[in-house]
């Protein structure tokens, strides 16, 4: 029989910083010492580490100075265990470790102890207690996929930050630009740090430029529209014989002008990376066709939009592009609630889901979240609703992905009452100000009024 699991974010701290021991003597440390490297390693927003190392500190279970950071430039806050603070990791761990949870796998059930599990499959006691924390059941097929992606991740970022470090530019510029993907998870301002000590300034090489893109697209990603606007501008005006770099810089500033509301300014950058994607049949054209559908479904021309999702779709099949395919069915399911076809759009969002987990991809899943508490939302479903809502807010905080963070404030405010109502569309109206989303602002003041 399967047993609750029930570890406070504190005592995830101490069993984080037990797993990847670092000592206060040591000049330099790893990431995972940091509050972001905790807030990655667990899984939980970096708000709630903050608070709680605080307190883990006032108990005198922990020590903080600022230390170097392995492959950061700048100096960082770091953790480590007092004596006290490691004897009580070791007795959470020991206990943790004989919690018996059901198994799945290869078709058999079984009940097993974590620290069994932790032995037989070689995951650590954080990721086994991560994965069936809600459930009590462990499915090791999704699962080990899971995992497996997530730590692939972790070590070619070790990896670029080891190149960076010994001065091998090329090869660790050539890493950085076929793992792209690194751009949707934890390590995006990790990603940032990489392309400033990589990008050759004034430099117009294609490689220079591949460069540029990945750094503003981070930049976009965080939120920061004006250095990403720079940063591609540079691009469009040294890429206009190269088609498809001149596509994707013309996609990229079209999601600016969407972000920030001007969708006939978007249209018009897109029209341009369209017509630039189709004469290099550049792999950013599904993405472009998604975003027009985006904006067709702004405009609320519905047949429009599913046909552009529909050719996006296709298209993304065709390059194999997972996170792609996964962003198509989202938007088809958009359309699908928007028409009120409830139970077709949980189906879309749920296909969508179950890639974004398979990829490792926490900005589509804190973006699904949100979608799927809508649907239970309008099913009069409230606490399914707030449920999702919830998780979309901690995994967009996990990412600092800043505009589902408002996002997510707002529709938690919306499903709650008085004071805590007004703090949560505050802290979301002043999120979608710094990010200049001027038409959420106007939603959420429309409410206030």
């Amino acid at each position: 029989m399967s047993e609750a699991i029930h570890l406070t974010i504190g005592e995830k701290i101490l069993l984080h910083l037990l797993n990847n021991m670092e000592h206060e003597e040591e000049l330099v440390v790893s990431q995972e010492a940091t509050q972001h490297g905790i807030s990655t390693g667990l899984g939980i927003r970096q708000s709630h580490v903050s608070y709680d190392v605080n307190i883990l500190e006032g108990k005198k279970l922990l020590t903080s100075s600022v230390k170097h950071v392995r492959h950061l430039k700048r100096r960082r806050k770091a953790y480590f265990l007092t004596q006290q603070g490691y004897r009580q990791a070791k007795s959470i761990r020991s206990k943790a470790s004989e919690i018996k949870v059901k198994v799945l796998d290869a078709g058999r059930e079984r009940t097993m102890t974590l620290d069994a599990i932790s032995r037989k499959h070689g995951y650590t006691l954080i990721r086994l207690l991560e994965a069936c924390e809600d459930s009590g059941i462990l499915d090791m097929s999704d699962f080990g996929e899971r995992s497996q992606r997530r730590e692939s991740d972790d070590a070619i970022v070790e990896l670029i930050g080891c190149l960076v470090k010994a001065g091998d530019v090329e090869e660790a510029t050539e890493t950085l630009l076929n793992t792209r993907h690194l751009l949707r998870t934890a390590h995006c301002r990790t990603i940032i740090d990489f392309t400033d000590e990589l990008i050759i300034p004034g430099l117009a090489t294609r490689t220079n430029l591949e460069l540029q893109l990945i750094k503003a697209e981070a930049n976009i990603f965080l939120g920061s529209w004006d250095e990403a606007n720079r940063l591609l501008q540079e691009v469009v005006h040294s890429s206009f014989s190269d088609t498809s770099l001149y596509a994707e810089a013309a996609y990229l500033l079209g999601v600016i002008s969407y972000r920030t509301g001007n969708f006939d300014e978007a249209i018009s950058k897109l029209i341009e990376a369209h017509a630039a994607a189709d004469r290099s049949g550049s792999i950013v054209l599904p993405n472009i066709n998604n975003l027009l559908g985006i904006l067709a479904w702004e405009k609320g021309d519905f047949e429009s939009a599913l046909n552009f999702y529909n050719k996006a779709l296709e298209q993304f099949k065709s390059f194999n592009d997972l996170n792609g395919i996964a962003k198509a069915y989202t938007n088809i399911g958009i359309l699908m609630q928007e028409n009120k076809k409830l139970d077709l759009a949980l189906d879309n969002y749920s296909s969508c889901l179950k890639l974004a987990e398979k990829l490792n991809d926490s900005k589509t899943m804190a973006s699904i979240y949100a979608n799927l508490g809508d649907v239970y939302k309008e099913k009069k479903m409230p606490d399914q609703a707030l449920d999702y809502y919830n998780k979309s807010l901690d995994t967009a905080r996990t990412i600092d992905f800043q505009w589902q963070v408002a996002n997510a404030l707002y529709n938690i405010a919306l499903l709650s009452n008085g004071t805590e109502r007004d703090r949560m569309l505050a802290q979301s109206t002043e999120i979608f100000k710094k990010l200049g989303a001027q038409k959420d602002v106007e939603k959420i003041n429309n409410i206030l009024e």
